[in-house]
């Protein structure tokens, strides 16, 4: 590597890089190599991909943590049917609660499910300690909504939220409806849907 020779002596085509770097460098990088197949995260085997969710309690509003949780469910079997992420299998773990377990459920992924990634279903009133957590214990969250996504300096890595929050939903929708509004109708009162 340093040298641009391989074990048997032959020079390195030119294409090849050679690499120069301290011996104590090159003696750390040899030793990660040598254990680069065995070293997995949290949740990522061989064969399967471990991810989290966080729901609603079962029994609170009217069916949506059931259809939360059957709808991740669903995607992630077609996933599985598809063959997987690199041939592994999705694994979900759902954790139901009300806001107050939020922490302690996610806590209880992290540590005792040892999920790869969390894919929020639910995470509202607990975004600023989840994005907290998430980024202590370098877990990736996935929210694909957020009612009050944390966009504070610098930027969470961890932390990936798919649609935007409740403020910038609002400003699209105001947009739109002012683009197919029909200004003399405004004026009267009567407002066009």
């Amino acid at each position: 590597m340093t040298a641009g020779v391989v074990p048997a002596g032959n020079k390195l085509s030119v294409a090849m890089p050679t690499y120069r770097m301290p011996l104590k460098d090159m003696s750390d990088l040899l030793a990660y190599l040598k254990r680069i197949e065995t070293d997995f995260d949290p949740g990522v085997s061989e064969t399967s991909i471990v991810i989290g969710t966080l729901l609603p309690a079962r029994n609170t509003m009217t069916g949506l943590a059931e259809a939360m949780g059957n709808v991740l469910q669903a995607y992630f079997a077609k996933v599985n049917n598809n063959g997987g992420i690199y041939n592994r299998k999705i694994e979900l773990r759902l954790m139901h609660g009300d806001t107050t377990s939020t922490l302690p459920n996610m806590k209880h992924l992290i540590d005792d499910e040892q999920v790869f990634a969390i894919v929020s279903g639910l995470t509202a009133g607990a975004e600023e300690d989840v994005a907290t957590l998430s980024k202590d214990r370098e877990v990736p969250f996935i929210g694909p909504s957020a009612l009050l996504p944390q966009r504070g300096l610098p930027l969470n890595r961890y932390v990936f939220y798919l649609l935007p929050g409740l403020k910038e939903q609002a400003m699209t929708l105001v947009s739109f409806a002012a683009k197919k509004a029909d200004p003399k109708k405004i004026a009267s009162g009567r407002l066009m849907t």
